[in-house]
């Protein structure tokens, strides 16, 4: 399914977003499901978790993968924050640290995707009846800006549902739009 946004009702164009769900072949056999995100000028391509669900919201360029069991949740968003590179590690902690004042900021490290660096931040938070919410956020750049990728679920079940979240970051990649493969 392609989405795509035009004008918003002020009249005023919002940059372009679309998705398109696709299979592709597995050379070592069966098939696995892709999402194509484009913006504005770049077109990227990941793996869709398994067992997971999936909405686009190109209002606020977002991909939201939701547990067919509801038990974890995977948000993508694409900005124009930080194009070209990444601010430096303290200061993205701070930040992280600053949109989520009522989560502990436990840990922070280099992490990678599909198509390069990235920084990565773990929070642990309450989340009411005895559950606390753990949450990975992943921050990469681009060249016309940044993709934030959060992972959440029940603390007590991380170890176990992180492996989809992995997998996601592993097959992110930005893809030319003129369809020739990168050197």
């Amino acid at each position: 399914m392609m989405l795509a946004l035009g004008a918003t009702s002020s009249g005023l164009a919002q940059p372009d977003f679309g998705t398109t769900a696709t299979t592709i072949a597995m050379t070592e056999g069966g098939t696995e499901n892709i999402l194509l995100v484009e913006t504005d000028n770049e077109r990227f391509s990941l793996s869709n978790p398994r067992g997971y669900g999936s909405q686009a919201r190109p209002e606020t360029r977002t991909i939201i993968f939701t547990a067919a069991d509801g038990a974890s949740v995977i948000n993508i968003r694409f900005t124009t924050n930080y194009p070209g590179a990444l601010p430096r590690q303290e200061k993205m902690r701070d930040q992280v640290a600053a949109n989520h004042r009522a989560a502990s900021l436990v840990a922070s490290s280099p992490a990678s995707t599909g198509f390069g660096p990235a920084q990565s931040f773990d929070l642990f938070q309450p989340a009411g009846n005895g559950l606390m919410l753990r949450t990975r956020e992943v921050f990469a750049s681009y060249p016309e800006g940044s993709v934030e990728l959060t992972f959440s679920c029940n603390s007590a079940d991380f170890d176990k549902l992180k492996r989809e979240f992995g997998r996601l970051l592993n097959s992110f990649r930005l893809v030319p739009k003129d369809g020739k493969t990168n050197p």
